[in-house]
């Protein structure tokens, strides 16, 4: 019994001359921590920062029963130290060589990093180019902030590459308990892995160095990439706390401590993990629980893959646009609240709906990736993506919402959610309705749906396409229309004789430089449908030969005839559930308000959705009166829930666009309604 317990007490006396371990460089502000729990509390924090660190109470420890078993420190191993294999490492940056260690499943490097950074500084200032003990980071080098895009607040996935040389990474929280577990005898009642220290310190230091780590007093608190969770209080702003490694003269621990200012030594790892190659499908696995054996199969292939980014980029009103296959997106809004129009996007863009979705879904490889293609590298705490189509997508997380149906408006509410794992993005259900449901993109790679009706979501705008061409659905298929062919372009119109007057059936769609087309947020092109757009100066030269803008007066005729109670029904399109009796064939394509000098774009409105909730549209057009300088006369159908309005209005002649209906230069005798073919010609 005597020949088992003298070497220790030996060793303890040794250690209790030799000093103590390393401690961290701010006590008060650093706690130790269980490696599986990385949680602590204010007593633990003031117990464990004086236990384990100093030589005499750790040796005197070792002469007891630690757990549940004494031991001789010269004879257990988890792992035989005679297994152990060494080699070396070359940095492509600096060329410098740095000795490896593989114990047990972990390849180390057996060197603390000496790269270069312009906040590093050496670990001992006496140490000559950092050679012997390496140099001491800051987090942001840790991090290597310029070149991942990851920051204090954004960020990194682990594992993560960081600082370390090409092929090794910065070790995870799990990567050294795996270690100190597998070098050390136990842990005793405050966390410290008993042995561990004086097996990882090098020999000059007064340790063992049996596996050839050769941790140094010198250099002895190391970075892991795990964040440090201190009373379950996470910072909002980011993790300003991470777990550290303390490799002492005999134990070593883990423990809390602060990122922004302090600066720490960094021992990087092999990084093993498979190498995911968008160049070859069957390397790439979705992290979704439900889609193991789902294979990658993307409709489009991949246009940013490691440094080469051949993506279609883009710009609109100042934010960047992507192009993915035959669509454009760009990110317009974070955390809005809930919609209750279709008006938030720009002109010419639309809040996707779920066909949209499911398009660009397909197009980057289906639901089981879509997440993974479309996610940022970076921000991502557990998921980052490969942003392997530049789409780019952050996390935001949410917030709750206060809503007010009856007054259409919505303002926040308390704080919800804005963790790092969760982007929600609002769908167009239909026209003119609450968005109030989200495509959501979370730590795994899949994407799910959910009701956000009490809650905050991004706004992600896709460029909108053109209309469908209803032209031929505008017209009276019992009608028999007459027709015109513009020689300018060569497009024919329908024409229709109504008592003396010789109209087209159709609104002018002849191009002019000036002239606009409609837009609303569902589509960017009308003009098939509803012709062109026209300022009230263009509209009086714009009809061709033989055909001019109507005066007042023609309209006043037109509804003495056709409207006489000033309703829609018989000059409106069937298309919209009217009579159309005469063969006008009205189409609600709305007007356009010219706000570029004010607010740098044009305003579209009135267009008429069937599939709106509550349809509602109008159609108006120049006369060549005017009323005054600035105010000119327009014919003004419009209708919605409860009203159905045809008449004269007037309109400032300055500002807005209106659609234009010519009409003939010959008048018709009121009781022939057919033209003769002299008349024709």
């Amino acid at each position: 019994m005597k020949k088992t317990i003298i070497p220790v007490l030996l060793l303890s006396l040794f250690f209790a001359c030799c000093g103590d371990d390393k401690s961290p460089s701010s006590p008060d502000d650093d706690e130790k921590v269980s490696s599986s729990s990385q949680n602590t509390s204010d007593t633990k924090k003031k117990s464990s920062s004086s236990k384990g660190k100093s030589s005499s109470s750790v040796s005197s420890s070792s002469t007891k029963k630690s757990s549940s078993s004494s031991f001789d420190p010269s004879d257990v191993y988890r792992i035989e130290p005679s297994t152990v294999t060494k080699g070396t490492i070359t940095d492509s940056r600096d060329g410098r060589t740095y000795k490896t260690v593989t114990i047990g499943t972990q390849t180390w490097m057996a060197e603390n990093l000496n790269y270069e950074t312009e906040t590093s500084v050496c670990a001992d200032t006496t140490d000559s180019g950092c050679k012997k003990y390496g140099r001491n980071y800051y987090w942001s080098d840790v991090i290597d902030s310029e070149n991942s895009g990851c920051t204090e607040t954004d960020p990194c996935e682990q594992p993560f590459k960081g600082l370390c040389p090409e092929g090794y990474r910065v070790p995870t929280n799990d990567d050294w308990t795996l270690l100190l577990q597998k070098v050390s005898i136990g842990k005793d009642k405050d966390n410290n892995y008993l042995e561990a220290g004086y097996r990882l310190y090098s020999k000059e230091d007064g340790g063992s160095d049996v596996y050839g780590f050769s941790a140094h007093r010198a250099a002895s608190s190391f970075w892991t990439s795990a964040h440090f969770n201190y009373g379950n209080v996470y910072y909002h702003e980011g993790y300003r706390r991470a777990t550290l490694v303390s490799i002492g003269s005999m134990v070593a621990y883990t423990y809390g401590g602060e990122r922004v200012t302090s600066r720490r030594s960094l021992r990087c790892i092999l990084d093993d993990r498979p190498v995911q190659d968008l160049n070859d499908p069957s390397t790439i696995k979705s992290k979704d629980e439900n889609c193991k054996d789902v294979k990658w199969n993307p409709k489009i292939k991949p246009c940013n893959i490691g440094k080469t980014d051949n993506c279609e980029y883009g710009e609109f009103d100042g934010k960047k646009t992507v192009k993915i296959g035959n669509q454009i997106w760009m990110k317009y809004k974070e955390l809005a609240r809930p919609l209750f129009s279709s008006e938030e996007c720009p002109s010419g863009w639309t809040v996707a709906d779920s066909t949209q979705w499911q398009e660009l879904i397909d197009n980057v490889g289906g639901y089981c990736f879509a997440g993974k293609m479309l996610k940022s590298t970076s921000g991502w705490e557990k998921g980052n993506g490969l942003n392997a189509y530049g789409f780019n997508l952050k996390p935001t997380g949410y917030q709750s919402i206060e809503l007010d149906y009856e007054k259409s408006s919505a303002y926040l509410g308390r704080d919800y959610y804005a963790g790092q794992s969760s982007t929600p993005i609002f769908i167009r259900k239909n026209f003119n309705t609450t968005y109030d449901t989200a495509i959501k993109f979370s730590t795994d790679d899949g994407v799910s749906f959910s009701n956000h009706r009490d809650k905050s979501a991004n706004i992600f705008c896709i460029k909108s396409g053109p209309a469908p061409d209803i032209s031929d659905s505008l017209l009276n298929p019992n009608f028999e229309y007459g027709e015109f062919t513009d020689s300018r372009d060569g497009q024919t119109y329908k024409t229709t004789i109504i008592g003396s007057q010789k109209w087209m059936a159709q609104n002018l769609n002849y191009k002019t430089d000036s002239s606009i087309y409609i837009q609303d947020h569902v589509y960017s092109d009308y003009s098939n449908s509803f012709g062109r757009l026209y300022t009230f100066e263009e509209a009086n030269e714009i009809c061709p030969a033989g055909w001019h803008l109507p005066e007042k007066a023609d309209f006043d005729t037109l509804i003495s005839i056709a409207a006489p109670n000033h309703k829609t029904k018989e000059l409106v399109s069937k298309y919209y559930g009217r009579n159309d009796a005469y063969g006008f064939s009205i189409g609600f394509g709305g007007y356009a308000e010219d706000r570029r000098k004010e607010y740098n774009y044009i305003y579209y409105s009135n267009i008429y959705h069937k599939e709106a909730e509550q349809p509602s549209g109008s159609a108006d057009f120049w006369s060549s009166d005017v009323k005054s300088d600035s105010v000119g006369y327009i014919l003004f159908a419009y209708v919605g829930v409860g009203s159905d309005s045809l008449n004269v209005g007037t309109t400032m002649t300055n500002k807005y666009f209106h659609s234009v209906r010519c009409i003939n230069d010959t008048l018709f005798k009121e009781d022939n309604l057919k033209e003769t073919e002299e008349e024709s010609k």
